[in-house]
């Protein structure tokens, strides 16, 4: 089995199952930190080195960059396959529609029979 590399400067390579938290070790500062866990500490360090991005912000990026490599006949075929599966979405909800007056009329059918 290889040695482990967990030197920051050079490819971190451990092999699954090789490393424990003992040899993990603490995060930096968790000595100063006695009142908050080990884990929440860990989780500070993640957010300070890997900051969130919005979602709305990522998907305005990829967005726009798209929009760059635009290719016609694709775009065409978007919108038409758009058409087509609103198309369909009212088609259903049209048949829902009939199928509950349908059942409605033969409910109120078999009332006034009774």
């Amino acid at each position: 089995m290889p040695h482990p590399e967990k030197d920051s400067l050079h490819p971190i390579s451990i092999c699954a199952g090789s490393d424990t938290f003992g040899s993990i070790g603490d995060p930096e500062g968790a000595n100063m930190r006695h009142n908050i866990s080990i884990e929440q500490i860990w989780q500070e360090q993640v957010q300070q080195s890997f900051p969130k991005v919005p979602a709305e912000e990522t998907q305005a990026q990829g967005l726009a960059k798209m929009q760059k490599y635009g290719e016609e006949k694709v775009d065409k075929m978007k919108i038409k396959k758009d058409q087509e599966l609103e198309e369909y979405k009212r088609e259903i909800e049209r048949a829902k529609r009939f199928e509950k007056s349908k059942l409605l009329q033969q409910a109120a059918n078999r009332q006034t029979d009774a």
